[in-house]
């Protein structure tokens, strides 16, 4: 849905504080819906997250590549996972880990 839509919608009483969630104000919103302004890429993250993905970052920005900003963290996760099951093998096969033997502390 476009932004301008959407704006157009929410009750009068609602948009003041759909802006102020976005962090920005109505007049603002109503120039990026126009496109009169250029949506942040802040901005557009803040819509998305405050339409609840009626309005969308690709709507706002179609020159940035979201499909990328979104796989990231699906990578960053699954590298956060593999160096957490690496470090967990480190402790656990390094000497300070091993127990000591009867004959090593005699």
């Amino acid at each position: 849905m476009r932004l301008i839509d959407y704006l157009n919608a929410l009750p009068e009483q609602e948009r003041d504080g759909f802006a102020m969630r976005c962090k920005t104000s109505v007049g603002h919103l109503r120039q990026v819906g126009y496109g009169n302004r250029t949506c942040a890429e802040k901005l557009a993250i803040n819509i998305e997250r405050e339409t609840n993905r009626v309005v969308m970052c690709e709507e706002l920005r179609s020159d940035v590549d979201w499909d990328y900003i979104r796989s990231t963290k699906k990578i960053a996760l699954q590298k956060t996972n593999r160096t957490n099951t690496t470090e967990e093998r480190i402790r656990e096969t390094s000497p300070a880990r091993q127990p000591q033997s009867a004959a090593k502390l005699a």
